[in-house]
C-alpha cells in the first residue's frame, strides 16, 4: 500500500506498469506548450475545457511533454521554478481530475542528450550535466510525491546521442533519485534513435533494465518517417507490404518487452496533417492503431496543435474522421459537456468482448479437430444378426407378436424361447453367425 494526501483517501492499493498500461488505453499529446521555451508562442495554451474534451472524446490518458532545462538553474542547487512547478501541476490536475493518466516526461533536453565519447564531453557531461538531471527528477519526484498513481513519470524524451553505456547510467540515477520519494511510481525508459522500437530489435542486450517492478518500456512509431514525419518525402502508404511492416514491429516487441516483464507504451504515433486522408493518413493511423490495441498496448497519439493536429485547440473541433479510425466518440464543440461518469477509458481496457471470442475459438477449434478425428475412424464392417443356425428371416418377424418378449438392441431384437425357457441366454452362436447390416439377433421359436 502506499500513502497519499489530499482529497484522496490515505490509502491506495498499488497499481502494477501491467495493470496502468490497461487504464492508459489511447491518449493523446500535450505537444507544443510546456517543453517550448516559452508557452504559448507555439501552440494555443490548453485550459481545462481542453482536457474536458479529450475525456469527451474517449482519451484515456494525457501525456504532457515537460522542458524542465528551460526552468530550472544551470549551476548547484539546479532549482526548478517553483511557478513553472505550479503549471504542470495544473495541467497534471485537469486530466486525472477526469480520470486520465498524466504522464509527465523531460522533453528536449539536449544538454543532457549530447556526443559524450571523448574525454573531455564525457567528464562534463558525468560531473555537470549527469547530476544537473538527476537533480531534477529529485525536485520533481518531490513536488509530485502525494499524486495518485494516475501520474507516470517519463525520465527522457527519445534519447539518441549518448552512448549506449551512458544511457543506462541515466536511467540507473534518475531511477535512484525518483525512488527516493515515490518508491512505486510507474516510469517510463526508452531506447536510443529517438526511441524507435527497432533500435531495440536490432540491439536487444544495449538497454539495460534495472531490477524494478514498477517500469515501463516507451517507444515512438513514426515510421516510415518519410511519410508520418513532419516533413514528409513520400506520398502514399497503405499497400498490404506497408501493413504488414507495421504488425510485425508490433509483434516483435510485444515479445521484446515480455522477454523483460516491460509493459510497452507507444508514447507518440501520429502522421502529419501535411499527408491526406485520400494518400494513405487516415489508413496509417488506423492501422498503427489497430496493431497496437491487438496487443493490448497503450498509446498516445500525437497532438502538436500544429502539424500534427486533430483537435483544434481555438475553436475545439476534431478531425472527425481521425476519431472514427481511432474508434473515438464524436463530441461537441470546446466547453460542451455531456457528463459521462468515470475515466477516459473509451473502449480500450478489459473489453469483455475479448474474453468471449476467445472461448469461442477455443470451442470452434476444439470441435474442428474433434471432427478430423471422426473422418479419421475405420469404417464399421457390415453385420448379419441372425440365430444360431443361420441368418435370420422374414417369417421370424410375422410369427412374434408378443411385444413383451422382445428386446430392442442396436436395431434389432434379443428373443428367448417362448415355451420353455424364459431364462434360456442367448446361444453362443448368435456371437460367431454372420451377420447382416440393419438386421436383428433372433431366437428360437416354440
Amino acid at each position: 500500500m502506499v500513502l497519499f494526501e489530499g482529497s484522496y483517501s490515505k490509502t491506495e492499493p498499488t497499481l502494477t506498469p501491467w495493470e496502468l498500461q490497461k487504464l492508459m488505453g489511447l491518449g493523446i499529446n500535450v505537444g507544443n506548450v510546456l517543453e517550448t521555451p516559452f508557452e504559448g508562442g507555439f501552440a494555443q495554451v490548453p485550459t481545462a475545457d481542453h482536457f474536458e474534451m479529450f475525456h469527451e472524446a474517449g482519451f484515456a490518458n494525457c501525456r504532457i511533454p515537460v522542458c524542465w532545462g528551460n526552468h530550472m538553474m544551470h549551476e548547484e542547487p539546479y532549482t526548478i521554478k517553483p511557478a513553472f512547478l505550479a503549471r504542470v501541476e495544473e495541467l497534471v490536475k485537469h486530466a486525472t481530475d477526469h480520470g486520465m493518466v498524466a504522464v509527465i516526461t523531460a522533453h528536449h533536453e539536449w544538454w543532457i542528450d549530447y556526443d559524450n565519447r571523448n574525454v573531455q564531453k564525457f567528464d562534463e557531461w558525468t560531473f555537470k550535466a549527469l547530476p544537473r538531471f538527476q537533480a531534477l527528477w529529485k525536485q520533481v519526484g518531490e513536488h509530485f510525491k502525494h499524486h495518485r498513481q494516475l501520474l507516470i513519470f517519463g525520465i527522457l524524451n527519445e534519447p539518441n546521442l549518448l552512448t549506449d553505456e551512458s544511457l543506462n547510467e541515466l536511467h540507473r540515477v534518475a531511477l535512484v533519485a525518483i525512488r527516493e520519494s515515490n518508491p512505486s511510481r510507474v516510469v517510463t525508459i526508452s531506447g536510443k534513435d529517438f526511441a524507435d522500437p527497432y533500435w531495440l530489435l536490432k540491439n536487444p542486450k544495449a538497454l539495460y533494465i534495472p531490477r524494478d517492478p514498477q517500469l515501463m518500456l516507451e517507444v515512438h512509431a513514426t515510421d516510415p518517417h518519410g511519410f508520418a514525419g513532419a516533413n514528409p518525402s513520400m506520398s502514399e502508404w497503405g499497400s498490404l507490404e506497408d501493413q504488414l511492416k507495421v504488425k510485425d514491429w508490433v509483434d516483435r516487441i510485444e515479445l521484446y518487452g515480455r522477454a523483460r516483464n516491460l509493459p510497452i507504451y507507444v508514447a507518440e504515433f501520429g502522421c502529419s496533417n501535411h499527408q491526406s486522408h485520400d494518400n494513405g493518413r487516415l489508413a496509417w493511423i488506423r492501422a498503427n492503431w489497430e496493431e497496437i490495441r491487438r496487443k493490448g498496448f497503450c498509446a498516445s497519439l500525437w497532438d502538436d496543435g500544429d502539424r500534427f493536429s486533430i483537435y483544434n485547440r481555438e475553436n475545439g473541433q476534431w478531425e472527425q474522421e481521425v476519431l472514427v479510425a481511432l474508434q473515438r466518440s464524436l463530441p461537441g464543440l470546446k466547453g460542451v459537456s455531456m457528463n459521462r461518469s468515470g475515466g477516459g477509458l473509451g473502449g480500450d481496457s478489459n473489453d469483455p468482448t475479448v474474453e468471449l471470442q476467445r472461448r469461442l475459438e477455443l470451442c470452434f477449434s476444439r470441435l474442428g479437430h474433434a471432427v478430423q478425428d471422426l473422418d479419421k475412424l475405420t469404417p464399421l464392417a457390415d453385420h448379419a444378426y441372425g440365430h444360431e443356425n443361420g441368418a435370420y428371416s422374414d417369417e421370424d418377424d410375422d410369427s412374434q407378436d408378443d411385444e413383451s418378449t422382445r428386446r430392442v438392441s442396436l436395431g434389432g431384437r434379443i428373443g428367448h424361447n417362448d415355451s420353455t425357457s424364459t431364462s434360456r441366454s442367448l446361444q453362443p452362436a448368435v456371437a460367431t453367425a454372420p451377420l447382416q447390416k440393419g438386421g436383428r439377433i433372433g431366437h428360437k421359436r416354440a
